[in-house]
């Protein structure tokens, strides 16, 4: 009969089945540790042990009883409640999380990796300004741990202080010089702040050290888009999900991508729709919330809205008209916020709203739960595939009938979204068949809302300074070359002209002198380009005063920018294409009666906007009267437009009433 091991054979026993642990194989460590347990054996190393493999293939639950035993096993003033506390706000057990925490600093008051674990989960909870406090303190205390230094960029980051966010990751950088994480970091911060060419530098050293690393991989990948680079942009994100997948956040980023892609078809847009439908929303088919039907069509109708952009933003430009004109006498409104930078605007958000959430530390599981408890009707989506979008969430089907609107004017491709709302001239009957969702019509895809500090338009420019100043405000990335190309034979077609571009991306050398040779490939010399990198908003609009003719972007058009520039009396030359985001400018100028400005083709694209130029009676005329004529438009008059969404909410809830069906499973 095989003799009982000893304790100190079962931990020698354990060490190697860690080093199996480390190498990926993780099954036969598991197999060493359960034979452990089963042993009878019961150590500190083994509960954390069992703890991490647990966490690492997704047994979240598990894993936490595992840490709780780990905690009570630990000699006093052991402070290993960090991995708990972590792992608990994983799964969005924020309250447990900071209960352990702040006991775990009761008994040891000064140990780092716990005032480290507090900060961060503070930061997840969206309070990083309170989690910096502790971080900071946690670096006076080990100010040589390159990962405490990574954890207050992090907050910061989250902060909006870029710069200071940059200073600790350079003081991580030089704790630990080669660390990928932390370059890519370091990246992306470089990147909010303007310098591009140096956070291209950052990602390109983080994958020189780890060609394998996604996140520099999709980092880079944004970057690029961002800088209008975008075949390079699309093959980076295929590869980075080639080695992650499923990864909702950059599968969304690829689709944003292809919505910058002059060579990409609606078939295509549509195509990586389905696989984000395969790798995300599919497997969670069986998770979604069954939801009996209601017989009560006329009830007070519960809404709720999704967004990160509860802020100053150019998203909340198109929805804040909808969301500050709502009649809370007649709806429950609820917003649901993953906002990291709230501002004013948050504040008018919130205090126009039945109820206001802060939920951008909650998992999308736990995101769904709390939507699915709060009884909301009608869930609406306000970012689609844009940056912070909750759409994992979505596909729970947390809500009985689901929408989206405003954020993203090109659809989702989720089956658990019922509907896009539209218009006619964005989704053309034959483009309807091409979508998930049911397309359902607004007078206008969208509503504009201008900011109180919207400047008055001034006077003509061209009037005083006798050339024609051409300009166009928007992301440089939604201008692809062709478009670039199109500006260039603008300018040579009108000899006395300039152009105006401005945007975040032209703060960078590598852009600006990569506009400057494509326009002087075209014949087109750098005296005559005005390139103006990012300001405040107000000054951001003043530029209006210094443009005569505004020149919508292409493939991919404008929507605030185009709002802003008619409100500030300038005509708009669109060009419209097949896809939705391409037809934008089309959408605007067609419901706000100025049709005569859309081409459908390049060389009638430079017609139209050398024909504006040489009529400075008719430019004049407009500046004085397109606020107007806009502001009656169903883009400008946010409290008739208003109505007519909760018309159209009423009559999708009567057809869900209906239908008399379960929400299906699978």
């Amino acid at each position: 009969m095989k003799s009982a091991r000893t304790f100190a054979q079962i931990e020698d026993d354990l060490k190697t089945a860690w080093q199996m642990h480390t190498a990926g194989r993780l099954a036969e460590a598991e197999a060493v540790y359960r034979a452990a347990v089963a042993e009878g054996h019961n150590s500190l190393s083994l509960a954390m042990l069992m703890a991490e493999l647990l966490k690492n293939t997704d047994r979240g639950p598990e894993a936490v009883d595992w840490y709780r035993k780990a905690v009570q096993l630990a000699p006093a003033g052991l402070p290993i409640a960090d991995g708990l506390g972590a792992l608990l706000a994983d799964l969005g057990r924020f309250d447990e999380a900071m209960e352990v925490l702040d006991r775990a600093l009761l008994q040891t008051p000064k140990a780092p990796n716990i005032l480290q674990a507090r900060g961060n989960v503070l930061a997840r909870m969206g309070r990083p300004a309170e989690g910096l406090e502790y971080l900071m303190r946690a670096v006076e205390l080990a100010p040589r741990d390159w990962n405490i230094r990574a954890a207050c960029g992090n907050a910061l980051l989250q902060m909006r202080r870029f710069q200071d966010a940059e200073a600790q990751y350079r003081a991580g950088l030089a704790l630990k010089p080669d660390d990928v994480s932390l370059l890519n970091s370091l990246g992306a911060t470089c990147r909010w702040l303007g310098k591009l060419g140096e956070a291209e530098r950052c990602f390109r050293r983080a994958i020189e050290l780890a060609p394998d690393y996604p996140e520099a991989l999709a980092n880079l990948g944004g970057l690029l888009r961002h800088a209008g680079r975008i075949q390079e942009a699309k093959n980076l994100l295929r590869k980075a999900l080639a080695l992650r997948s499923p990864w909702p956040g950059i599968h969304s980023n690829l689709i944003f991508c292809l919505d910058f892609d002059g060579e990409s078809s609606l078939k295509e847009q549509r195509a990586e729709r389905q696989r984000w439908h395969l790798a995300i929303e599919k497997p969670l088919a069986q998770h979604r919330y069954r939801h009996r039907p209601s017989s009560d069509p006329d009830k007070r109708l519960r809404i709720g809205y999704v967004s990160a952009d509860f802020r100053v933003h150019s998203a909340s430009d198109m929805f804040g008209g909808v969301l500050l004109n709502h009649d809370l006498e007649r709806h429950d409104v609820l917003l649901y916020s993953s906002t990291d930078d709230e501002d004013e605007r948050t504040a008018a958000f919130a205090g126009h709203a039945t109820a206001f959430h802060r939920v951008r530390g909650l998992s999308d599981e736990a995101l769904a739960a709390r939507i699915h408890d709060d009884r909301i009707d009608i869930l609406v989506d306000l970012s689609g595939h844009s940056a912070g979008n909750r759409l994992p969430a979505f596909a729970r089907k947390p809500a009985p009938v689901q929408v989206t609107a405003w954020g993203y004017a090109t659809g989702t491709g989720l089956r658990t979204i019922d509907y896009f709302l539209a218009d006619r001239r964005l989704v053309p009957e034959e483009l309807r068949s091409q979508f998930s969702e049911t397309i359902v019509e607004l007078p206008c895809f969208l509503t504009y809302r201008p900011p109180a500090y919207l400047p008055a338009p001034g006077p003509l420019p061209m009037a005083t300074r006798r050339e024609v100043t051409f300009g166009c405000l928007n992301r440089l990335s939604k201008a692809s070359d062709e478009c670039l190309a199109t500006w260039a034979a603008l300018l040579r077609r009108v000899p006395n002209s300039r152009l105006i571009l401005k945007c975040t991306s032209l703060a960078d050398h590598n852009v600006r002198a990569r506009i400057i040779k494509l326009f002087g490939t075209h014949g087109v010399q750098s005296y005559r380009l005005d390139l103006r990198q990012a300001t405040s908003h107000e000054a951001h609009l003043l530029t209006y005063r210094e443009i005569d003719i505004a020149l919508d972007p292409f493939p991919h058009c404008g929507g605030t920018s185009t709002c802003e520039a008619l409100m500030m009396g300038l005509p708009v030359v669109s060009l419209c294409g097949q896809v939705p985001v391409a037809r934008n400018g089309y959408a605007l100028l067609g419901a706000a009666g100025l049709e005569e400005w859309v081409a459908w083709d390049p060389d009638t694209y430079i017609a139209k906007a050398a024909t504006l130029a040489k009529n400075p009676e008719q430019l004049s005329r407009l500046r004085r009267s397109l606020r107007e004529l806009f502001s009656r438009s169903p883009i400008g008059d946010n409290a008739a437009y208003v109505r007519a969404v909760e018309a159209l909410y009423r009559t999708i809830w009567m057809t869900h009433c209906k239908s008399g069906d379960f929400t299906p499973i699978g």
